[in-house]
């Protein structure tokens, strides 16, 4: 699948995410949001990865949280947004997981 938010590779049984959105420090929009849960779950559906690691562009910011400005979730002031209930859904149906602090090379 192609996407355009975020890059996808499996390479020897580890599949890598990385959020691509250099322009807003891969800040969170919903489709963002949206193509990293589709992503988790080929990987899931995948007998040969054993591993993922999800990582961002650039160097500068994993990520710099929601992104305030996405059309889509203004206004929403009061109710969960769209993008916390795709990343509550996505973390709770991944398995035993792991985070490193520092950036990981290729």
């Amino acid at each position: 699948m192609a996407y355009s938010t975020i890059l996808y590779e499996v390479d020897d049984r580890v599949a890598r995410t990385t959020f691509n959105r250099l322009h807003k420090m891969n800040a969170l929009s919903l489709k963002l949001a949206a193509e990293f849960e589709e992503a988790l779950a080929v990987a899931d559906r995948d007998p040969d990865v054993r591993a993922v690691v999800v990582t961002g562009a650039g160097g500068r910011a994993f990520s710099a949280g929601h992104d305030l400005d996405d059309e889509d979730e203004k206004g929403k002031s009061g109710e969960r947004s769209k993008i916390g209930k795709a990343a509550t859904r996505t973390l709770s149906s991944t398995g035993p997981c792991s985070s490193a602090p520092s950036q990981l090379s290729p």
